[in-house]
């Protein structure tokens, strides 16, 4: 990855449209269970293109669950996204779902995707996940906004996105996602998480391409490394509406 990394949404069910993203200079994905109409039989075959496309995978599940957090991270992502974390009690139940023993509950298996299908050095391969995979907590609602700080204070996660919709809302200027209070609100809300050594991975959905390249610089002003512009959905459908009005 960049210095810089630049990731966005796949909610298109296709293993082509994952290799289109990796042939296009991006960084990394997040696919998106809670969204996308996505299985993970599908989830397996495009981790699989991502991996061979050279993309960072992270999976955003659709629910703060135990089990479906255990079966994704079985297939090998590079990271998990939880959303609905709006406590310090979510946030810890997503340390105890996603790490294995001691840090954790995960279930265990040997012959998982993760392990390569089989390690006969379990100890290892528990230590190395646990060290390796990233936990990002998707913190979202008033709720989540009120108690931001103890949610980062909590062990085991790395990493945090808040999305601009959510935050302009806790504002109480729905919508207004270029109000001078959503910058402030944003850098407060950065040095607080660099401040714990953990990160904020910025989030943008502009539709125009010059609005797009504006947010990008202004995520990197802000002093974030990596950041999530548009979904494949969306960068898809804008290309289309704009060849078929030339009819």
């Amino acid at each position: 990855m960049s210095d810089f990394g630049l990731g966005t949404w796949v909610q298109i069910n296709s293993a082509t449209v994952v290799e289109i993203i990796g042939n296009s200079n991006f960084d990394f994905v997040v696919i998106d269970l809670e969204h996308g109409n996505i299985s993970l039989e599908s989830l397996e075959n495009l981790l699989r293109a991502a991996k061979l496309s050279g993309l960072e995978t992270i999976v955003r599940v659709y629910e703060n669950n135990s089990s479906l957090i255990m079966r994704v991270l079985d297939l090998g992502p590079d990271g998990i996204l939880v959303p609905h974390v709006s406590s310090k009690e979510d946030a810890v139940r997503v340390v105890q779902s996603a790490k294995y023993p001691p840090l954790g509950d995960r279930g265990s298996c040997p012959c998982i995707p993760e392990a390569n299908h089989w390690t006969n050095d379990w100890t290892s391969f528990m230590e190395q996940s646990n060290r390796d995979t990233e936990i990002i907590a998707l913190v979202e609602g008033q709720h989540g906004m009120n108690h931001f700080q103890e949610i980062i204070e909590v062990d085991g996660i790395d990493t945090f996105m808040i999305g601009p919709f959510d935050l302009s809302v806790s504002l109480g200027i729905p919508g207004d996602s270029s109000h001078p209070l959503i910058e402030e609100k944003y850098n407060s809300l950065i040095e607080l998480v660099e401040k714990q050594g953990k990160e904020l991975i910025g989030v943008d959905f502009s539709y125009e391409m010059k609005a797009i390249q504006s947010n990008i610089e202004k995520w990197r002003q802000r002093g974030v490394t990596r950041m999530m512009t548009g979904i494949d959905k969306m960068f898809v459908t804008k290309m289309m509406k704009e060849v078929g009005n030339f009819k």
